[in-house]
């Protein structure tokens, strides 16, 4: 079953795919990055690493240590893992890479997805906030770097703030108020 966070994502995600096919512009810019993400040296790197993720999966459930009920986790798991696999290609050339983001990332990505989903905030509150943190995430990046700019990072930085604390409160009340019924052992 869906949480309220995955729900509120797949309907943005469904969102967006509908707009992308309905505008010929972005739909044919869309085409050309898939276009180039599927030429062979980016492609065998993919999937290489779906490969290993399978063999991993396979041996994990030989051991007991992997069941059907983990499909989705694994499946949002391997999204986030070509995700980073993606982007570090070109920087895996640096000193130390690997080890470096694999912890960077295996260790803050498994605290946050553990912590936030003690508590969702609910479907509408979710299909608020997750437009409004990807925004706030985004546009930092791609705007371009001038002297001027410094008041709208701090903007964007306050509001990344605001969000996050919106989506901590909520598991950090439910963790105290439910102290008693969790079982911590």
């Amino acid at each position: 079953m869906l949480s309220d966070r995955e729900l509120a994502s797949l309907v943005w995600l469904v969102l967006i795919a509908l707009f992308v096919a309905r505008s010929p512009g972005v739909r044919s810019s869309v085409g050309n990055v898939v276009r180039a993400l599927l030429v062979r040296p980016i492609l065998s790197i993919f999937v290489l690493f779906y490969v290993w993720m399978t063999v991993i999966v396979w041996l994990m459930s030989r051991v007991g240590l992997w069941e059907w009920a983990m499909l989705k986790d694994t499946l949002l798991w391997g999204i986030a893992g070509a995700v980073l696999v993606g982007r570090g290609i070109n920087a895996a050339k640096e000193p130390r890479y690997f080890r470096r983001h694999v912890v960077e990332a295996v260790g803050l990505a498994a605290f946050a997805e553990f912590y936030l989903n003690f508590a969702n905030l609910g479907l509408i509150p979710e299909l608020i906030v997750q437009p409004l943190l990807t925004f706030a995430v985004l546009v930092p990046i791609v705007l371009p770097a001038s002297k001027d700019i410094n008041l709208t990072l701090r903007l964007f930085a306050g509001l990344r703030t605001i969000l996050a604390l919106v989506l901590f409160v909520p598991p950090a009340v439910h963790l105290i108020s439910d102290r008693n019924s969790i079982d911590w052992a």
